[in-house]
């Protein structure tokens, strides 16, 4: 048999090929010879006993020099493609979805979508919010805080200057971040403490701000706050005007304030075993913020059975000797934005001094006031003002009271207020002028920035005085200006040359002038 089909497989009966013996126990398969009569009644054998016998499964192909390639042992491999080509083809597509996805988020193809912000509380827990701190000495911030990322670093600053820096230690399990900062205060005053936390991120917040107040520390105590009596006061045993009056502290008397209330309206002094004056009555030499708050009147420790107080003028006054104050005016002026009070004293005896005159019913800052006067005898008067804010522009009434709390002893104390009607005071009008030569004219442009000006009868006067002549040119013109308004008058030019007065002329008076040079 010819090798152009390559090796015949070992297993293929060859044509006269002596097969080997059978394996004991299975009988010889029987000999076929093609010749053999009985095969059809002899001769060759059928063609189809002998497709059978030797037809190795393929049919009849055209010639092809690998016709026994083993296609077979292929097939596994055809399905191993397959699978690869499943996986490469499902990850085409979860790549196209993360894509798409990404564009439809907002964000770049392939892009890490943004994490979170991140969010921090952070706060001061120590100092508290008007504590006094002695200066010169170092002094410590406690601050905690919390974060969704971890927190680096917190940072102190005082008056938004940084002045301490530490790292953030692990936080407790509840994810509390606690830290201690320094700072110093080099003099008295009132500063303002923040703190920064810092997270990994590079994210930041601040806590509130608090202020404090740096004080001198003399030896074991406090340096005294302390303050002068500026207009005669009553001294209370409790910060309102209804509470008793204890005695009377007079202009000039020197004090040392221990608190005051939270309305900072009032002092407590340490005068008599401690009372309570009007802030407004007092000239403070330090910063009302230093003062601490107070909101109870302690008893004295210490007390005498029978208090005497130290007898004062003020206190002691008679009626034979005493003032009397009576409000007797009020008035708006500057548009309404300041209120213009007089005061009259109707006793026999002159006063001059501090008294306290308050404002109500109108925004007056402060409604209530310390002013220094000196009042005559026998109706002499003084004059006290007051802020309005805002401007007062319509009609409204006020009431006017001088020494509300009965501080100086008077000849009367029921005539010590009023009301009056308020009327904002009418905006006179503002005229100016301005000149220019106009051909043989000269152009008098009268503008008004002030209030309005009725219409009238009115005169423009050119004067030039040269060599001893007087030559005079005007015109008239009628006046009906409102605020921001201007006319044109031309009068003629007055022969020669020099300076020449222009005036405007009002019911017989000049109520504007100005010069011009001709030529």
């Amino acid at each position: 048999m010819s090798e152009r089909y390559g090796a015949i497989p070992p297993d293929e009966p060859v044509i006269g090929a002596v097969l080997p013996p059978p394996p004991p126990g299975i009988p010889a398969a029987p000999t076929l010879d093609p010749y053999d009569e009985e095969l059809d009644g002899g001769g060759y054998a059928p063609e189809d006993e002998w497709e059978d016998e030797y037809d190795d499964g393929y049919e009849e192909e055209p010639y092809y020099d690998d016709y026994y390639d083993d296609a077979p042992a292929r097939q596994p491999m055809f399905y191993v493609f397959v699978g690869l080509a499943a996986l490469i083809g499902a990850a085409v597509v979860f790549l196209l979805f993360t894509v798409v996805r990404n564009n439809n988020d907002g964000g770049n193809a392939g892009a890490i979508p943004p994490t979170a912000a991140a969010k921090i509380v952070v706060a001061i827990t120590s100092p508290a919010a008007g504590d006094r701190v002695n200066t010169a000495t170092d002094q410590t911030v406690s601050v905690q805080a919390k974060g969704t990322d971890r927190l680096v670093k917190f940072q102190l600053f005082v008056q938004d200057a940084a002045v301490d820096e530490v790292a953030a230690k692990d936080p407790s399990t509840e994810g509390v971040y606690t830290a201690s900062l320094r700072y110093r205060l080099d003099r008295r005053g009132e500063y303002t403490l923040f703190v920064r936390a810092t997270s990994t991120t590079g994210a930041t917040k601040d806590s509130d701000k608090i202020k404090i107040s740096g004080i001198e520390d003399i030896g074991n105590k406090p340096a005294d706050i302390r303050g002068r009596i500026s207009a005669t006061a009553n001294l209370h045993n409790a910060p309102n005007d209804q509470s008793p009056s204890i005695l009377t502290l007079n202009p000039g008397q020197d004090v040392v304030i221990l608190g005051k209330s939270e309305d900072e309206q009032w002092l407590f002094v340490d005068v008599n075993g401690g009372g309570w004056v009007k802030t407004l009555a007092v000239d403070l030499v330090d910063s009302l913020a230093l003062i601490p708050v107070r909101t109870n009147t302690p008893t004295p420790t210490v007390a005498p059975a029978t208090p005497i107080p130290t007898p004062s003028p003020s206190a002691t006054a008679t009626p034979s000797s005493a003032p009397d104050f009576v409000p007797t005016d009020a008035q708006l002026i500057e548009g309404g934005a300041r209120l213009r009070v007089t005061i009259k004293n109707i006793s026999s005896n002159a006063f001059e001094g501090s008294i306290v005159v308050s404002a109500a019913k109108v925004n007056a800052s402060p409604a209530e006031k310390a002013f220094g006067v000196k009042l005559a005898a026998n109706g002499g008067t003084g004059v006290v003002e007051f802020e309005l804010s805002p401007p007062v522009t319509s009609q409204k009434s006020v009431d006017i009271k001088v020494d509300p709390s009965n501080a100086i002893k008077e000849t009367e104390e029921n005539n010590n207020s009023a009301t009056f009607v308020l009327t904002p005071p009418v905006e006179q009008p503002v005229i100016g002028l301005v000149t220019q030569i106009v051909g043989p004219n000269i152009a008098v442009t009268i503008s008004n920035t002030g209030g309005p000006i009725a219409s009238t009868d009115s005169r423009v006067v050119v004067t030039l005085e040269a060599n001893g002549v007087k030559t005079t040119q005007d015109a008239a013109v009628t006046l009906a200006l409102d605020k921001g308004k201007s006319v044109v008058v031309n009068v003629p030019k007055p022969q020669g040359s020099g300076q020449a007065r222009v005036d405007l002329i009002v019911g017989g008076q000049v109520i504007a002038t100005t010069t011009i040079r001709l030529e």
